[in-house]
């Protein structure tokens, strides 16, 4: 996995919640406080970011700063509160590895993953463990 910082545009009008839009890459989030916006706006960009590899499109890279800065528009201007670096998750490629689990247990991670299969169901659970702190 590797980590980019991409531009987000914070927005706000009176009496709305917060928004936020990126520059580089078609994701947005909204949410009531600035705390609660930033942490939705990564995920909706890592949900994008994840999206585009699974493609195999182009991840366009971030602009800088100062670059995103100076490209705002005077509509964008009018109601911006801030532009933030946002972390976004690219992730990398897949290697196929072989592990020994408790047999019942392998039966309730397939019955749980559907769809989406064994190894993203275990590759998603690892990183949640890994974000909750270990």
């Amino acid at each position: 996995m590797t980590t980019r910082f991409y531009p987000a545009l914070i927005h706000k009008e009176s009496k709305s919640d917060y928004g936020i839009s990126f520059i580089d890459v078609p994701a947005s989030s909204v949410g009531k406080t600035l705390d609660e916006c930033l942490a939705r706006a990564q995920e909706a960009l890592n949900l994008v970011l994840e999206a585009l590899f699974e493609d195999s499109a182009p991840i366009p890279a971030p602009t800088p700063l100062e670059k995103a800065r100076a490209k705002l528009s005077v509509r964008e201007k009018k109601n911006l509160v801030s532009v933030q670096l946002v972390p976004g998750t690219i992730p990398g490629k897949a290697v196929k590895v072989t592990i020994s689990m408790d047999e019942e247990l392998i039966k309730r991670v397939d019955a749980a993953s559907g769809r989406y299969g064994r190894s993203r169901f275990l590759a998603n659970a690892a990183k949640m463990k890994l974000a909750a702190g270990g």
